[in-house]
């Protein structure tokens, strides 16, 4: 099971040559189960669609072709607060790491150098490069 960070679907979309070889592993790998929050969901249409200008059919169909839904509730806020607290992270890589806690995905695929001390003291393995999925 892998959380997959909005970074790494802006990032690959965008050309940066990191993301697009994490995104290539990925599809290659074809039976992964990534996940996705409301966070990842807003990030991605923002980013995609107001900025970059895809058109919002386009961004939706690849999520939903590529990813699972998870909600947030009232337990993921709380964890998203403690996480804030001890990390100093801004509320929605809060809410990304209370999700991947709450739901016990082991694995966050991400290029936010913000996760790299969070995912280290809550066991999550942290994917930000090939070499790193690899070895997952």
């Amino acid at each position: 099971m892998y959380f997959l960070d909005s970074s790494i679907i802006i990032e690959a979309l965008k050309g940066n040559e990191n993301a697009v070889l994490l995104w290539e592993k990925i599809l290659k790998k074809g039976k992964l189960i990534l996940f996705i929050n409301e966070v990842v969901y807003s990030e991605t249409f923002y980013q995609l669609s107001i900025k970059k200008n895809f058109s919002v059919s386009e961004i939706y169909k690849l999520l939903r072709k590529s990813t699972y839904f998870l909600p947030i509730n009232e337990l993921i806020i709380d964890l998203s607060v403690e996480a804030m607290n001890n990390y100093k992270l801004l509320p929605n890589d809060s809410f990304i790491l209370g999700t991947c806690k709450f739901y016990q995905i082991p694995n966050l695929i991400s290029l936010d150098t913000d996760f790299i001390e969070p995912c280290i003291h809550e066991k999550i393995n942290l994917i930000n490069s090939t070499e790193n999925f690899i070895r997952r």
